[in-house]
């Protein structure tokens, strides 16, 4: 507020006395000294007086026409409102900034950072829904794998069960063969220990001397088929010899004694084949 130090000497003393009557507003104006000095005060405390009324007429109409631009705003702000669809968060929200506005007792909020708080309002609700339209797509997704997932399960579990009936199948053959080739195998090992036995009898009645080498028992091998042959070839010829005719005498000695020799070789043949079975 501008106030003058100055005394005007503009202002008359009728100045002076029409000011003290608006001043009392028709109450009786007391009287006063119109000494030069206190003239002079009076013309002072009025011209200071009208400056604090002309700065409050400024500041009267500057508010006057802030709450014409606000509420001109704020008609602007209702008809953009108008046509947006908030929902109740949202609404709530900027009902909570109105009434932060109000108790910060701002005059003239900027329509600018209320649309900017707005626009932020809007891209949370908007990352919120955006979050729960892909959780949604998940549990959608989850519900179409799950009875796939259950499906894959079941033809798992049928298959496990399958393989297992056929281990169990192959088990038990391999048991069943296992038991069958021991039991073949026992028969097998007793059959052959009653051979041997029975062969170890015949060696022993044989009298056969464990002291001869292979070598050796090749060789009568050998000598065993040279007198089986020598054995056919004498029975041939007593074939032949029986056929001779009776009348003669010394036919019938030469006879004999090849069935003399015959016997011999036929009981050193018997020898030897034993001999050579044992072994």
């Amino acid at each position: 507020m501008n106030v003058s130090n100055q005394p005007t000497s503009k202002c008359s003393v009728q100045d002076v006395e029409q000011w003290l009557k608006q001043l009392f507003q028709g109450e009786d104006v007391p009287c006063l000294d119109r000494t030069p000095q206190s003239i002079e005060f009076l013309k002072k405390i009025m011209t200071e007086s009208n400056e604090v009324e002309k700065d409050s007429i400024a500041i009267y109409k500057a508010g006057k026409k802030m709450k014409d631009s606000y509420d001109e705003k704020s008609k602007e702000l209702q008809l953009l409102t108008n046509n947006i669809q908030l929902d109740p968060e949202i609404f709530q929200r900027v009902e909570n900034l109105a009434n932060l506005t109000e108790k910060l007792k701002l005059k003239e909020p900027s329509l600018t950072n209320f649309l900017l708080a707005m626009m932020d309002i809007e891209n949370r609700r908007q990352e919120y829904v955006e979050k729960e339209w892909i959780a949604e797509y998940h549990i959608s997704a989850l519900d179409k794998k799950i009875p796939q997932v259950m499906a894959t399960n079941e033809k798992l579990r049928r298959e496990l069960q399958t393989l297992e009936e056929i281990v169990k199948i192959e088990a038990d053959k391999y048991n069943k063969l296992t038991k069958d080739q021991l039991s073949y195998f026992k028969e097998k090992s007793k059959r052959v220990e009653q051979q041997n036995q029975v062969k170890q009898e015949i060696l022993n009645d044989a009298e056969y001397d464990q002291s001869i080498s292979h070598t050796e028992l090749v060789k009568k091998s050998e000598d065993c088929r040279n007198i089986e042959e020598q054995l056919k070839a004498a029975e041939s010829k007593l074939k032949a010899y029986r056929c001779l005719p009776t009348s003669i005498q010394s036919t019938e000695v030469e006879i004999q004694e090849k069935q003399i020799e015959l016997l011999k070789l036929n009981e050193e043949f018997k020898k030897l084949l034993e001999i050579f079975e044992a072994s």
